[in-house]
């Protein structure tokens, strides 16, 4: 195991593969993301951000929408009550995941957009800390055009 991971240049490293589609880069991209998500450096949101990138880039859209979930639970697992910009990235993320559920068109995901929007929205912190926020709102008018 490495002692870390350049979670920068690993979302680097993904911006220049999903522009170039390079076969051996995604190749050996693809055997890379293999070997790490069996560490525990994975457990980044970058890292799971650029993996979820990396599929919906490729048409993987499941396997898109798990990188994504598993995206968002390391952001709601950070101390995100007084953090603005962490706030930014829990809600770019559930825009994203939204999105991808919506491509899907069914019902059950179309009903995980709803439970996953109202987890944050309905979410006491969010509720107490965010309620004015630009990005909470957003989230909030995600969630009503869903019902």
């Amino acid at each position: 195991d490495a002692p870390s991971i350049d979670v920068d240049a690993f979302e680097f490293i993904t911006f220049v593969l999903t522009e170039s589609m390079d076969t051996a880069l995604r190749r050996a991209y693809v055997q890379f993301v293999h070997q790490v998500s069996q560490t525990r450096y994975v457990n980044h949101p970058v890292m799971w951000g650029s993996i979820a990138k990396y599929h919906e880039t490729s048409g993987h859209l499941d396997e898109g929408i798990e990188a994504r979930l598993k995206q968002a639970r390391c952001l709601m697992a950070l101390s995100w009550k007084n953090d603005p910009p962490l706030f930014e990235m829990i809600a770019d993320c559930a825009g994203k995941l939204v999105e991808a559920w919506k491509d899907k068109a069914d019902a059950e995901s179309l009903n995980l957009a709803r439970l996953h929007l109202r987890g944050i929205v309905d979410h006491q912190d969010a509720v107490e800390v965010y309620h004015q926020n630009e990005h909470y709102l957003q989230l909030t008018q995600l969630l009503a055009s869903l019902d």
